[in-house]
């Protein structure tokens, strides 16, 4: 986070009974998720996961995996619709067909995590993504984004899933 303070030194301005003002940057818009199941819209909570790596040493090789982990061991918005129907509010720069991700999470040591690419540190494997039907949705949108609707293209087994969109992780479960 950067901090703004006056050209003044600070000790002047300070003696001089004025407080120094930390003023953060314009944020960035960001994208909005939600899931629709019948005529309930619920709006998902998007995280920064983490990134780790799992390594397996056997004699003098070493095996290494990595991943992207998020809080487990379970979602907390469950659903019992195999196939729910996402809405979106994206920022013009978001690509909802590149941008737009969905992935199964496993539960490894009470955490969620998905594989990630060895290649590219921030992408996720794409042999772990799950295809997606992505539509324009006829929603007006207050910002200067744009209304998206995404179905999974198959049923979604029981499980954990995370919907990503650059990078922020919006989970949710299915019994």
């Amino acid at each position: 986070m950067t901090t703004y303070v006056s050209a003044l030194p600070l000790a002047a301005v300070c003696l001089a009974g004025w407080t120094a003002v930390q003023t953060p940057p314009t944020a960035a818009p960001q994208a909005q998720v939600a899931l629709l199941v019948g005529d309930q819209r619920t709006v998902l909570t998007g995280v920064a996961p983490q990134s780790k790596s799992h390594n397996l040493i056997i004699g003098f090789l070493v095996f290494s995996h990595d991943v992207f982990t998020i809080d487990g061991p379970k979602a907390a918005l469950r659903l019992k619709n195999k196939t729910p129907m996402l809405v979106m509010s994206l920022p013009a720069s978001v690509d909802a067909a590149e941008d737009v991700l969905l992935a199964p999470l496993k539960l490894k040591d009470g955490r969620l995590e998905v594989g990630r690419r060895r290649d590219v540190p921030s992408d996720i494997n794409p042999d772990r993504l799950l295809a997606l039907t992505i539509e324009p949705a006829e929603v007006a949108t207050t910002d200067a984004g744009r209304a998206w609707r995404a179905m999974p293209k198959a049923p979604l087994k029981p499980g954990e899933y995370a919907v990503i969109v650059r990078g922020l992780f919006y989970g949710f479960g299915v019994d």
